[in-house]
């Protein structure tokens, strides 16, 4: 049993990751009903790799030095106990990202990327979400045509923790904003923020 799953896809030389799951409870394989409890906007899937490179269906993934899909976790596990609240069974954080080429250089991944004609999307950014938090990075010009579709996910309740302003900023980024990576945040502000979420359903 494990909390990690993701798809993991070979084009060429590239290794693309979709669908990335966090369960709070483990599970030993993915049911259809599963549904997500919110989802975080990263930029890019780093370190973590499948644990079985010929199969490019949902199956668990391996962390190896990725850091941020278990203190994402840590942080969600966090703000339903602050709420008083049990994760559901089957619930899952989803795992979105600006673009979804593995690679832990996040400037040599835009250089790929840019190579790259058509790039693959993730289905996972049609679902709904009761929350978001973003977790890319500054909003600048070379993020920014990777960005602009966020803008359409199907979420009332977006924040994220801007490092300019070192406040929880409950709503999506925008030009000039900071979403602080989970490397380095302050944690409570954020775990109490999305507490009061959950607690209101």
């Amino acid at each position: 049993m494990t909390s990690y799953w993701a798809k993991f896809v070979t084009n060429g030389q590239n290794l693309f990751r979709f669908d990335t799951r966090i369960y709070l409870h483990p599970v030993e394989r993915c049911k259809p009903n599963d549904q997500p409890i919110g989802a975080v906007v990263g930029k890019n899937p780093g370190s973590a790799r499948p644990s079985d490179a010929a199969n490019e269906k949902l199956h668990e993934l391996e962390l190896a030095n990725d850091k941020l899909l278990p203190t994402v976790r840590s942080i969600v596990a966090r703000a339903y106990s602050k709420a008083g609240i049990e994760p559901p069974d089957g619930g899952y954080v989803q795992v979105l990202n600006l673009f979804y080429l593995c690679d832990k250089r996040f400037g040599h991944a835009m250089r790929t990327i840019g190579r790259i004609p058509k790039l693959p999307s993730d289905k996972s950014e049609a679902r709904h979400f009761p929350w978001i938090m973003y977790l890319w990075g500054e909003r600048d010009d070379a993020k920014a045509p990777y960005m602009v579709r966020f803008g359409r996910l199907d979420s009332d309740r977006h924040f994220y923790f801007d490092k300019n302003r070192n406040r929880v900023v409950p709503s999506a980024p925008n030009r000039g904003s900071f979403a602080k990576h989970t490397q380095g945040m302050v944690l409570e502000p954020v775990i109490k923020h999305l507490a009061s979420l959950i607690e209101t359903g």
